[in-house]
């Protein structure tokens, strides 16, 4: 496969993870909407709280969908180019693969950290005197948890070079040993 082959691979998958994403945000907000007038009978939940949670989670989500369209050309490129360094098309290929997987890995596990992350953003930083039951939602444990998922989920989504690198070596010996001990026709 060519380069410019790859790079319309690349921008493909990564545009459907950005409808994915997209279509999960609506559904979200939608859920959350519709919640409202019961929350609101509800007296341990403030609704503004409510709010200005979905509104964080909406933001960051947003951020990252837009990343996702409109700079898919960018980061398509930068996925292929890091592999073209490799003289051997069949390497290259493996490696356009191996990273292309795991920036959409990345980018699901960013997606599956923001609303935690937003909880952990409001507490701190909007509104750290009242917790309204967020107090046994959000143990020291789980914010470490979370924090951590993001950052994994940020090195995974910048493609995991070095993960990268390593798995194409070890598929590479793994292949080589494999027609090494294969028994000739005959």
């Amino acid at each position: 496969m060519t380069k410019n082959e790859l790079q319309v691979i690349a921008k493909i998958i990564l545009v459907a993870v950005g409808i994915y994403v997209l279509l999960q945000i609506c559904f979200a907000i939608f859920s959350v909407l519709l919640s409202v007038p019961m929350v609101g009978k509800s007296s341990d939940i403030n609704i503004w709280n409510l709010l200005i949670l979905t509104g964080i989670y909406t933001l960051m989500t947003f951020i990252t969908i837009y990343l996702l369209f409109f700079n898919s050309k960018k980061i398509s490129q930068n996925i292929i180019d890091s592999a073209q360094s490799v003289d051997d098309t069949q390497i290259s290929f493996l490696a356009v693969a191996f990273r292309l997987i795991c920036v959409v890995v990345g980018i699901y596990f960013f997606y599956w950290t923001i609303p935690h992350l937003s909880i952990i953003l409001y507490r701190y930083t909007i509104s750290p005197s009242s917790n309204n039951g967020m107090k046994t939602y959000m143990t020291n444990e789980s914010i470490i948890e979370y924090l951590s998922m993001l950052i994994i989920s940020l090195y995974f989504a910048l493609g995991a070079p070095h993960f990268v690198r390593w798995q194409v070596k070890m598929t590479l010996k793994q292949c080589n040993k494999s027609v090494e001990n294969q028994k000739p026709w005959g």
